[in-house]
Formats: C-alpha cells, structure tokens, sequence
C-alpha cells in the first residue's frame, strides 16, 4: 500500500497527470485531421504547447521538491523551476488576450488590424518580462498553503494569481465590446471558460489553499476549446458549406450574367439586321442614307465584337486558362494605343481625356502589353462613362526597385465623378458580385471591371482608390521588367 508520502506525492501531481491525458488525446484528433490556417488557430496551437510545457515543468518542480524535502537530496533546484511556471503561465494569460482579440478581429483584414496585431503582441511581450523581473524579487516559498501538499506560495504567487484575474477581466471586458463580432457558437464556451477560471483562482486566492490546479485549468481550457470553437470537423463543416454556398450564388450570378448578355448581345444584332432590312426594302439609297446606315453597322458590329471579346475573357477566367504573356514594349507606343482607344468613345462626348507620362519613366519594358493595355483602357472607360462633364486625366509615373525592375504607378482622376465607393467597389469585384441590387444589369462595362480587376491580380498589381476633392482617383500599380 501506498504510505502518507507517496500519496501526498501523487495528490499533488495528480491534476498534472490528468490534464496530460486530455492533452495527449487533443494531440491526437489534432494530428490525424486536416488543419486549418489562420492566425487564431496558431495563437491557439501556442497556447497548447505552452500548456504542456507547464504540465512538464509543474511535474518537475513538484518531484524535486519532494525529493528535497523528503529525502534531503537535490533533483534539480526547485526555485528556479517555480520562476519558469510563473513566467510560463504569466505568458499563457498574454496567448489568451491575444486570441480572444484575434477571434473578435477575425474577418477584418485591414492593414490597420496588422499593425495592433504587432503593437499588442509586443506590449504584452514587454508587460509579461517586466512581471516577470518583478516577481523574481518578490520570492516564492515552499512548501506552503493549506492544502499541505508540494506547492510553492509567497507573495509571488499572489501576484501571478492577481495577474490572472486581471488578464480573465480584460478578456471578459474585450468579449463584451466586442459581442457583435464573435458568432454565438463561439462566445459560450470562452464564457464557460472565463467563468471556470475565475471561479477557482478566486476560491484559492480567498481560501490560500493551494492544490496545483492552475496548469490542469489551461489544459481544461484547451480541451474545451479544441472541442468546440477550434473543433476542426467543425471548420471542415463550415468550410463545405461556405463552398456550397459559393457554387450557389456563382451558379445563380451566371444564370442572371447569361440572361443580360444575351439582352447585350441582341441590341447590336438587331441594330444591324433593322438598318440590312431597311436598305434591302428601300428602292434606292442615297450616297448619303449609305455612309449613315455603314456607320451605324460599324459601330453595331464593334460594339458586338467588343461584348464576345468580354465574354471569351470571362471564359478564360472562369476556367483558369488565364497565362502572362510577356513581350517587349515602348510606353509612348503604349499610350499612344491608349489614346486612340478612348478618343474612339469620346466622338460625341463632352468629357476630354488627358495622359500625362512623367519624365522618370522608363521607355522600354518587358511585360503582358495587352493585359495592361486592357486593365487602364477598361478602368478609364468606366471612369470617363460615370463622370459628368470636364475631364478625364492618366497620369503615368514609377519608381526603380532594382536594376533590372520597375515599378510603374497609373493614376486615373476624374473631379466630377458620380460613382460612389459601394457601387464602384462591388462592380470592381468578382463575378459573383456584378449586381448590385436586384434591379441593377450587368452591361459590358461592368463586366470589363471584372476582367480588369483579374487581370491586376494575375499580374500581382495593386489597385487603390482614393477620394478627390470633387471626385474619385483610381492609382493601378504593376511592376514591370526593364526592357
């Protein structure tokens, strides 16, 4: 039978070994599915290795301290042990902040949320180090608490428990201001989780009576976590039902896309056969009457042409066929391209369109001509269709990364622009999100936004609008070889 000793030894292990078994079996779901990527998932995944670690050094300083004091030998110093727990679990509590701030800013991607990513993570690194230096000074005792088994306390311990109780009021206090943006099936279990926590440092803290229950909380912690909020069959679930929904609603957008192409389609094919009708009905047609009718087929047949051409792109699109085609190009070429282009739209119109090429760009560039060609032609239609009246300017300039490439800005600025950036930014999108309400059709110059918008990203460009005085300023930028 097991004497006083050995007992006592393994009482106060005994939520350490426990926890290893919740801990062990989480590893092992863990591994034998498919994980998922994002940056709560790898706070998560620290704090499971930090739990570990805890359970390993909390097992440590439990059985030297026992040899010590029972057998008057040494096994490994205990204090300095008992500074790693404390500073180990001290980091723990940070992880926790952290993740419940990554779980309420999860689906904003704005590169001001990267930035209080970096700020927290740093601040809390210089917080827990500078604990951490304070309570080596403080000194921990042992063995001690009421519980009479190998623990260590002193004012130390006091410390890391009041840290906790901070730590578990700055989350409950995030979870509340930020209520809205964490889904139900997320918030009850940290609920559960705070509540559990709280609950028995506080019993500890009230009673001083201390059972070595902080490292089997973390692992309770984890476990619940994994198995509700971090479940990867859950996130395997979800991920099915979010594609369903995809291929849904892409499903229903080309249905409505085909339905107001062929509307697109049909206007210039009956245009062209009326005006064919009405020469061939017509006894004798004028020099005149003829040049009217061939330029209205003209602009029928370009029109049509133009919309097939938007389609075969979609096509290509859709089907991941899309391949950069580099060649060797001039920028005036280029523009020049451009110009003659626009100036065809702006025949009967009273918008101007102005470029302007800065004197630091290069002349000569390797890239996919057509492609570049097409993302400023199609953006500056889009601009030049929705601007009132005055004019329309292309500013073109750069900067040199490295010798061998080139960084080149378009700007494209309208000051009496009537797009707004909701309507701007859903047509700017994919094909799923042309219409912007039920009423809306997709016509062929929203649909150039989408292959323009394709074309930027195959290219690995950036777009970027910004807001002028009186109007909008569309900045595309592609990097290019130097020719």
């Amino acid at each position: 039978m097991l004497n006083n000793v050995s007992m006592k030894l393994f009482a106060s292990m005994g939520f350490a070994i426990c926890a290893f078994v919740f801990l062990l079996l989480v590893l092992v779901m863990y591994m034998s599915k498919k994980k998922f990527k994002s940056f709560d998932s790898s706070v998560f995944i620290v704090m499971f290795i930090l739990t570990f670690v805890i359970l390993i050094n909390e097992v440590l300083y439990v059985y030297a301290m026992y040899v010590e004091l029972e057998k008057n030998t040494i096994f490994i110093p205990v204090k300095p042990i008992c500074y790693a727990y404390i500073l180990l679990s001290v980091i723990w509590f940070g992880c926790l902040i952290v993740y419940i701030w990554a779980k309420i800013k999860k689906n904003d991607l704005s590169k001001k949320i990267q930035k209080q990513k970096i700020i927290i993570i740093t601040s809390l690194g210089v917080i827990a180090t500078v604990l951490f230096i304070v309570l080596l000074f403080l000194g921990i005792d042992y063995p001690a608490s009421n519980s009479n088994l190998y623990v260590f306390s002193g004012t130390g311990v006091y410390v890391l428990y009041t840290i906790a109780i901070v730590s578990l009021l700055v989350v409950a206090l995030a979870m509340i201001l930020g209520r809205n943006n964490i889904p139900n099936y997320q918030k009850y279990p940290i609920y559960f989780c705070l509540f559990i926590l709280v609950v028995v440092n506080g019993l500890q803290l009230i009673f001083n009576y201390d059972f070595n229950v902080l490292s089997f909380l973390f692992s309770f912690v984890i476990t619940t976590l994994y198995f509700t909020i971090e479940s990867q069959d859950y996130k395997l679930i979800n991920e099915l039902e979010q594609k369903s929904r995809e291929s849904e609603v892409a499903s229903i957008s080309k249905s409505k896309f085909l339905d107001n192409m062929s509307s697109e389609i049909r206007t210039p094919l009956n245009t062209i056969m009326g005006i064919s009708g009405s020469i061939l009905a017509s006894q004798a047609t004028s020099k005149e009457q003829a040049e009217k009718y061939s330029k209205v087929i003209s602009n029928s047949i370009e029109e049509l042409q133009q919309i097939i051409n938007s389609i075969l792109d979609i096509s290509n699109i859709e089907s991941g066929k899309l391949t950069i085609e580099n060649k060797k190009y001039n920028m005036q070429n280029f523009v020049n391209e451009l110009e003659n282009i626009i100036k065809l739209k702006l025949v009967d119109s009273i918008i101007e369109f102005r470029t302007n090429i800065s004197s630091n760009v290069i002349k000569n560039y390797i890239g996919d001509y057509e492609k570049i060609l097409k993302i400023i032609c199609y953006i500056v239609e889009n601009v030049i269709e929705s601007t009132e009246y005055g004019q329309v300017l292309l500013e073109i300039s750069g900067k040199e990364l490295t010798d061998k490439e080139y960084e080149i800005h378009y700007n494209i600025t309208s000051l009496n622009n009537k797009v707004s950036d909701k309507i701007f930014s859903a047509m700017f999108n994919n094909f799923k999100d042309l219409n912007i309400t039920p009423q809306d059709a997709i016509n062929n110059t929203n649909l150039k936004l989408v292959i323009a918008k394709e074309y930027i990203d195959l290219l690995n460009g950036n777009f970027i609008k910004s807001n002028a005085p009186e109007g909008v300023n569309y900045e595309i930028i592609i990097k290019q070889t130097l020719g």
